[in-house]
């Protein structure tokens, strides 16, 4: 009796079922800081081997399988494709998008983090501002520029911090005293819970006129996959409005 043969059908669909389920187990862990997220991704990277070989199992025993094999192996073929499927879709877009995780409009002296440094572990990215990013930054996103917009730098602020509130996020520093004035908050990823920072500086630019730059910064990873260049733009899309 060879080794596909030896496996049950059924065992094959249990399997998938359970690797399928480690997935949502192991986000809601991390999200809940029960787990590191380290760790989690370790055991991401074990399912998606599991799924494989479950993938590759499943395809082998297909092709011989019985009338009553069928139905339990096209199950397990199909959930674990679905992990493998996920992974595949984010190394091509990862590579898609510069390996950074610091974005800014502007580069030369990038808006400052004041809370985030007391809000970020150790474990952390530090708030300062790695300058050799910048090239990566430009050749990624070249079109990501401060807004300019026809309003005073008072409305720019209300406009600003009510983006940042309509978008969920917590606001953790605001500062409308003296120009130019700051706005710092936190965004929350809903997947992991992963948080990010993200500061916003205003400064009148002419009569009733105002300039608004921005910068996120993920506070763990490598790479955003585009996500802090993406939390700017759509913060600006909802002050420009």
């Amino acid at each position: 009796m060879s080794l596909l043969q030896r496996i049950p059908a059924k065992k094959l669909q249990l399997a998938a079922i359970f690797i399928i389920a480690v997935y949502p187990i192991v986000a809601l862990l991390i999200r809940s800081d029960a787990m590191h997220f380290r760790n989690g991704f370790l055991l991401f990277a074990i399912a998606t081997l599991a799924a494989f070989i479950v993938l590759v199992l499943g395809v082998l025993k297909l092709a011989r399988a019985e009338a009553h094999e069928s139905k339990p192996l096209i199950i397990s073929l199909v959930l674990s494709a679905l992990p493998l499927a996920y992974m595949g879709l984010n190394i091509v877009k990862a590579n898609q998008y510069p390996f950074i995780h610091d974005i800014t409009t502007d580069t030369q002296t990038p808006p400052a983090f004041t809370a985030a440094a007391e809000l970020r572990s150790a474990e952390d990215h530090p708030i300062s501002y790695d300058a050799t990013v910048a090239e990566l930054q430009k050749a990624g996103y070249p079109e990501l520029a401060a807004l300019q917009i026809n309003r005073d730098a008072k409305t720019s602020f209300t406009l600003a911090k009510a983006a940042l509130l309509e978008m969920g996020m917590e606001i953790t520093a605001q500062q409308s005293d003296t120009l130019p004035y700051t706005l710092e908050a936190v965004d929350t990823t809903l997947l992991l819970g992963f948080k990010d920072d993200i500061v916003l500086r205003i400064q009148a630019s002419g009569e009733n006129q105002s300039k608004i730059d921005a910068r996120s910064k993920s506070r763990v990873g490598k790479s955003d996959l585009g996500k802090n260049a993406q939390r700017i733009s759509d913060v600006f899309a909802r002050i420009a409005r």
